[in-house]
């Protein structure tokens, strides 16, 4: 199976949110470099911390989901990784659910890749989770609807009366409300990124049951590293009298390796000039 984590969470909404994180193979999550200690956390407006073990639990083995609820209105939506019902190119989802477990907004699903050899443990893939508010779509619209997720913030002034003609949230209102997307895509251009690599295509399935979220051995790997939309290699070259540093403009893509992971190292003092 794929392993989704979310690295990083962002509330640019006025709205206060609680998650409530649940998975029987990884410990306990920090958020902002502090343990939970509560059954939910809490992530009100304005909110920016990265967090750790912080797992959308695979579907077959959870009780209820890496579970969201919007404060105020108490609703609940779930989240879980796994295969489509409908799932022909063996790939898992990130799904959304409502509190009976059924499916909310199918077409926002995000996949996360394909599964490796007879469904074991496979790559991670990392995510940052954003909460923003969606627009209507214009004045007099019924009470929920709204754009989905790459609608605009509601500007200040609006956000109250907005607010109040929405009403009672439901589950897939709180659906549009949400936002997952690569943790590489979304970050500053300024972060460094470690992008790990499986050395072949032969050794993706060994590496994946030696190296995993859940057990860490040793594998053959190639790593590179990424700043400002670049990426900077080392690789033998025919010539000795090379030095062997090469640049790409299209990174975590690479004929032989195969792109496995990005690991975010933090974030550069440099310029884009400077740093050249």
């Amino acid at each position: 199976m794929v392993v989704c984590e979310v690295v990083r969470l962002r509330n640019a909404s006025p709205c206060t949110f609680e998650i409530q994180a649940e998975d029987i193979f990884h410990s306990s999550p920090t958020i902002g470099g502090l343990p939970v200690k509560e059954e939910y956390f809490e992530v009100p407006p304005g909110f920016d911390a990265e967090a750790d073990g912080l797992v959308v639990p695979w579907f077959l083995t959870s009780i209820d989901g890496l579970v969201i609820r919007e404060a105020e209105s108490g609703c609940i939506l779930r989240c879980s990784a796994g295969p489509k019902v409908d799932n022909s190119n063996n790939s898992d989802w990130l799904q959304l659910h409502c509190l009976d477990w059924d499916p909310v907004n199918e077409e926002s699903w995000l996949e996360l890749g394909q599964r490796h050899f007879i469904g074991a443990i496979g790559h991670s893939v990392q995510l940052q989770l954003t909460f923003r508010q969606p627009r209507l779509l214009c004045p007099g619209m019924p009470p929920g609807t709204s754009l989905g997720h790459g609608a605009k913030d509601v500007p200040t002034d609006q956000r109250q009366q907005t607010q109040s003609v929405q009403g009672p949230m439901e589950a897939s209102t709180l659906a549009t409300w949400l936002s997952f997307a690569s943790e590489v895509e979304s970050a500053p251009a300024c972060t460094v990124f470690l992008n790990v690599y499986d050395l072949a295509p032969v050794t993706s399935v060994v590496n994946s049951f030696l190296c995993n979220t859940m057990v860490k051995t040793f594998g053959a790997f190639h790593a590179t590293i990424e700043i400002y939309g670049q990426e900077w290699g080392f690789y033998r070259q025919a010539d000795p009298e090379q030095c062997g540093v090469c640049r790409s403009l299209q990174p975590r893509q690479h004929p032989i390796h195969v792109y496995r992971q990005s690991v975010n190292l933090g974030q550069t003092r440099l310029t884009d000039r400077e740093g050249v």
